[in-house]
């Protein structure tokens, strides 16, 4: 079957992830802006994450990364060859994050899955404790009256401004438990910043993961596996069955990688590393 639908056709189209669990009501746009490189932090890197929520459960990834996976999800509904698809995927930006974070606020915990190359791992975990100081300071964001709240997590101090006028206790990456979205969230060294843009009303699963095959981990395993990937991406490529044999390309590869050595949460990092947990520090 031949593609005739434009790209701009096929994402006005309204596509919902296979629906036998909850649908979303709303999708919270955040954009972030983050420093993927702890020695070089004025250079930033910017993505447009999405937030779908329902009934205290969310759903949080790259926009572009949905739309994606949207395409490829209408392709395999109609039967389709995938390989006629990739041109329009293709011409969606690629995303800064490829990870999906599932939160279920009801029962505090969450499932988390990404690629580490060639594979798709999946882990799920408990919900952070996160302790909030809610401060008498008070600010607007996008029309809304907002509040400030400060909070230490993973090895990063920050501050988050929420809106009681939203009453949906969520927010980004796993941020949440405050009286109302959170719509601006930044750590103090200004690596991450979140800014909530826009709202709209959006069906989409909550609870669907990925079409993918997914390998089931823990979060400790999960972030070993990431950093053995990262620490040496042409020898991982091999082994997956990807070979570069032009010498200059490799180590291209592997010095923009080397570059992805500031992610969120610097305990796990530290732990991954020293396997000393970061506040034995």
């Amino acid at each position: 079957m031949k593609i005739i639908l434009s790209l701009s056709l096929i994402l006005c189209i309204s596509f919902t992830f296979p629906s036998n669990e909850e649908g979303s009501d709303y999708a919270f746009y955040y954009e972030v802006e983050f420093s993927a490189d702890s020695l070089n932090p004025e250079d930033k890197s910017k993505d447009l994450m999405v937030l779908f929520t329902v009934n205290g459960k969310s759903r949080y990834q790259s926009y572009y990364g949905f739309q994606r996976d949207s395409l490829t999800e209408i392709a395999k509904a109609q039967r389709m060859d995938v390989n006629e698809v990739i041109p329009f995927v293709n011409q969606i930006q690629k995303p800064q994050f490829s990870y999906v974070i599932i939160k279920d606020w009801n029962k505090d915990r969450y499932k988390y899955v990404d690629r580490v190359y060639p594979d798709y791992l999946i882990f799920e975990d408990q919900l952070a404790k996160i302790e909030w100081t809610i401060k008498n300071e008070f600010d607007e964001h996008m029309g809304f009256k907002t509040q400030k709240a400060i909070t230490s997590y993973g090895g990063r101090d920050y501050e988050a401004w929420f809106a009681e006028e939203i009453p949906i206790n969520d927010g980004p990456y796993i941020f949440g438990n405050l009286p109302g979205l959170i719509v601006k969230l930044r750590d103090t060294r200004n690596h991450y910043n979140f800014k909530f843009t826009k709202v709209e009303k959006k069906s989409v699963n909550v609870d669907y993961v990925t079409h993918r095959k997914t390998i089931t981990t823990t979060k400790s395993q999960f972030h070993k596996a990431q950093h053995d990937f990262n620490a040496n991406v042409v020898g991982r490529m091999a082994m997956g069955g990807v070979t570069l044999n032009d010498k200059s390309q490799a180590k291209d590869v592997q010095e923009r990688y080397n570059k992805k050595n500031n992610q969120l949460e610097l305990d796990v990092l530290c732990e991954v590393i020293c396997n000393i947990p970061y506040n034995s520090y």
